[in-house]
């Protein structure tokens, strides 16, 4: 992992997560309902049922976070991940992705 070359975005991700555990732990459900609406529209949440014609095995879910989106779904095959960084905005630098612990590798954005 590199040092931060730029100052930190402003967390928008974690204190939602953290006020939606806050408020179900409290047991006050409709602040709960509110924070985590809140928390699934910052990810951006998308899930789209099996392609007809395809291997599809399952949903297909994506979240899209600082730009990237993730897409996962369950093939025949196995599980398929796609990484999709269209959204990314140039100044952000180069995108890092490690699987399994593999080791880190680049991929221009």
């Amino acid at each position: 992992m590199t040092p931060a070359a730029e100052p930190v975005d402003e967390p928008v991700i974690g204190p939602l997560h953290a006020r939606f555990a806050a408020a179900a732990a409290a047991g006050a459900t409709g602040i709960a309902a509110g924070a985590a609406v809140q928390l699934l529209a910052a990810l951006h949440l998308l899930v789209l049922p099996p392609e007809p014609g395809t291997d599809d095995r399952s949903e297909q879910v994506s979240v899209t976070v600082h730009g990237i989106t993730v897409t996962i779904r369950r093939r025949a095959d196995g599980l398929f991940v796609h990484v999709d960084p269209d959204a990314v905005d140039a100044g952000h630098g180069p995108l890092w992705l490690e699987v399994g612990n593999g080791g880190e590798n680049e991929y221009a954005v």
